[in-house]
């Protein structure tokens, strides 16, 4: 596809997701501006590709003759680059820009291609990873974007190719899936979250309903059989339903699941027919499932199983999910990028599953206020599982807190949590679990470097910047 445009200018051009989409218009001859309040890793990378940085925001970033604006979901409408552009592409005037959204661009580039769409609560980047690089070695050349960036890409976040296939994810903060046209759909799991926007759990369940119904006849829906929020929207599907997970029923399905020596096997089944045998390097019940809905909709697109088992067998870290970024004293250090309650428990069952008989130190950051508030009684039983918790600060996301929100913080959650853990009656028999308030990542810092034994393995999560925690404890 050559894009329509020949120069366009990016707001939050840092961002993974926005960063991705101006790497493809670069490769695809646009010339590209952006804008970002800090430089990183993405913006320097963009800025060898030959886009023009800027860091800071103000309306003189907006290059002249830009034909597009595109902004993050995270920019404000006072943005100064947003701001005096707010109405559509003039004719023959100076200052009118057409703008569109992060997702609305999305949709605009993904319609001259078949789109497979991997959506869902958790999960989504490394099924966008694991399915992407299975069909880039099965040679279908497709265009893969992720909200990651995954080593076997040719830019990281994003595998520019030139087959008709693309597979990219599709968020559903704020419903922007329907942004999308998919004749491929891939449906991870449904779990309350986003209830800034959706209220409760069915309103989530009723728009995936309405995204699972855009998928035409001659396309198909690949679920997950084993998840009982998925369950109530199947007979939506108006196309093909592949099903996949440890369900009696399930058309794709594992079992005799097996760990050894940080390496986790599973036997395949196409109905009742045993097919392959699989094995992973990436760690956790949660990555079998990300991998078989990986395997279902590669196989319903005809991949063969050889190709898919190696290239599950070679597949390795994304950054920041499960990343393994080194050790401190001896103890290895893991980035994760959870940051919804069912995330938390499943990664530390993860971590002492391929490390067994160590102490697991939990250091994490909750991501915004109002999800905090929202899922208050989930987070609270969701560190059960791990030895040590340091929970610091919540992660302030810009224009998403109100003032309902304020009355929420890490402090009241750490009380909380306590509370629950001496009155419970499961944990009254347990051994003592130990928990740390911080107030902002660099007591964080101190108190992990203050901690860390050699036998421990270490968990750094979260959605915001509490990544830079884990960098600095390898580093030093």
């Amino acid at each position: 596809m050559k894009s329509k445009y020949k120069k366009i200018h990016f707001i939050g051009i840092g961002g993974i997701g926005v960063s991705a989409l101006a790497k493809w218009a670069l490769l695809d001859g646009v010339k590209i501006s952006g804008s970002d309040a800090a430089e990183s890793e993405i913006t320097q990378e963009l800025q060898k590709m030959g886009a023009k940085i800027f860091i800071g925001h103000k309306k003189e970033n907006v290059p002249s003759g830009a034909d597009l604006i595109v902004y993050s979901d995270a920019v404000p409408k006072d943005n100064p680059e947003r701001t005096p552009l707010d109405f559509p592409l003039n004719k023959g005037g100076d200052r009118g820009v057409l703008q569109k959204s992060y997702f609305e661009f999305l949709g605009e580039i993904t319609r001259a291609k078949k789109l497979i769409a991997v959506s869902g609560t958790n999960g989504k980047s490394t099924t966008t990873a694991m399915l992407g690089k299975i069909l880039v070695d099965a040679g279908l050349d497709p265009t893969v974007i992720v909200g990651s960036k995954y080593p076997g890409f040719n830019y990281g976040n994003l595998q520019y190719g030139k087959g008709d296939l693309m597979v990219l994810e599709a968020c559903e903060h704020n419903a922007h899936m329907l942004n999308l046209s998919p004749e491929y759909v891939v449906l991870t799991n449904i779990e309350a979250d986003h209830l800034d926007f959706y209220k409760n759990l069915k309103n989530i369940i009723e728009a995936f309903g309405k995204y699972v119904a855009t998928v035409p006849a001659g396309g198909f829906v690949v679920y997950n059989a084993d998840d009982k929020n998925t369950e109530k929207i199947i007979k939506q599907i108006k196309g093909r339903k592949v099903s996949y997970g440890a369900h009696e029923d399930a058309v794709f399905r594992f079992e005799n699941r097996r760990i050894d020596d940080g390496t986790q096997s599973l036997d395949f089944f196409i109905k009742d027919a045993k097919n392959a045998e699989f094995s992973l390097q990436s760690p956790g019940l949660f990555n079998v499932y990300n991998a078989m809905a990986a395997v279902s909709a590669a196989h319903s697109l005809g991949v063969k199983l050889e190709i898919i088992a190696k290239t599950l067998k070679n597949f390795k870290d994304l950054w920041r999910r499960f990343e393994r970024v080194g050790e401190y004293n001896g103890a290895p250090i893991i980035s994760d990028y959870g940051h919804h309650p069912q995330a938390i428990a499943a990664t530390v069952l993860a971590a002492r599953e391929f490390y067994p008989e160590r102490r697991v130190v939990l250091a994490f950051q909750p991501h915004q206020h109002h999800r905090t508030k929202a899922l208050f009684a989930d987070f609270v039983r969701a560190f059960d599982g791990a030895d040590v918790v340091i929970l610091s600060e919540i992660y302030n996301v810009e224009g998403r807190m109100d003032g309902a929100d304020r009355d929420i913080s890490s402090e009241i959650l750490a009380k909380a949590i306590v509370k629950y853990w001496e009155t419970d009656e499961d944990h009254k028999e347990k051994k003592i679990h130990e928990l740390y308030y911080s107030a902002n990542l660099g007591e964080t810092e101190a108190k992990l470097k203050e901690i860390i034994k050699k036998d421990d393995v270490v968990i750094i999560m979260g959605a915001g910047d509490i990544d830079g925690v884990a960098r600095q404890l390898v580093k030093s």
